[in-house]
């Protein structure tokens, strides 16, 4: 019986005997039930890269007290300084709109 629908089960049974146990594709298909073609398409397909995740200047931040083992203090590390720069760097210097046309009068 030659199986021609591809599942989750056959795919990872497949990578499985081809990574791992280093069958051939003929053998695999004869091992599983499954047509030669089958296989070849599961073993040639191109692995799926995973999206790069943006570092927050959050993430680069000390949060972890050695001695006392707790989290309440953090202290920035020359990375998260240097990301915060290059991120203030993008945005230009604007006002906000409450400060808009205002005037400032420190002395009266």
């Amino acid at each position: 019986m030659v199986k021609k629908k591809k599942t989750k089960e056959t795919e990872y049974a497949v990578k499985y005997l081809h990574d791992t146990i280093k069958m051939s594709a003929t053998d695999i298909a004869l091992e599983l039930g499954l047509e030669k073609a089958v296989v070849d398409g599961i073993i040639n397909t191109p692995k799926e890269e995973k999206p790069r995740k943006v570092s927050k200047s959050q993430n680069l931040m000390v949060r972890h007290t050695a001695s006392k083992k707790t989290n309440n203090v953090s202290v920035m590390t020359e990375s998260a300084s240097q990301l915060n720069d290059e991120l203030s760097k993008k945005f230009p210097n604007t006002k906000s709109r409450t400060s808009r046309g205002s005037i400032f009068k420190p002395n009266g």
